[in-house]
C-alpha cells in the first residue's frame, strides 16, 4: 500500500514538471515570436527592399527555431526535479 502511494506521488511530481515545462515553452515561444516580428517590422521600416523580405523571414524563423530549441533543451535538463 505504501509503495503505491509513493508511486502516485512521483507520478504527480513528474506530471507537474512536464506541465510547467510546457507552459514555459509556450510563453517563450510567444516572446520570441513577438521579438522577431518587431525586429522584422523595424528592418522593413528602415528601408529594406521587398525582394529581401523572403530571406529575412527565413533567417528570423531559423534563428527563432534555434533559440527555442536551446531553451527547450535547458528547461528539460536543468528544471528542478520537484516543485516545493
Amino acid at each position: 500500500m505504501q509503495v503505491v502511494h509513493v508511486l502516485r506521488d512521483e507520478e504527480l511530481k513528474m506530471s507537474l514538471r512536464v506541465a510547467a515545462i510546457v507552459i514555459e515553452v509556450m510563453i517563450l515561444t510567444a516572446m520570441i515570436y513577438s521579438f522577431f516580428l518587431g525586429l522584422r517590422l523595424t528592418l522593413s521600416d528602415l528601408g529594406l527592399q521587398p525582394k529581401y523580405e523572403r530571406f529575412l523571414k527565413l533567417a528570423l524563423t531559423t534563428l527563432g527555431v534555434f533559440i527555442l530549441t536551446f531553451f527547450i533543451a535547458h528547461l528539460i535538463l536543468f528544471y528542478p526535479e520537484f516543485i516545493p
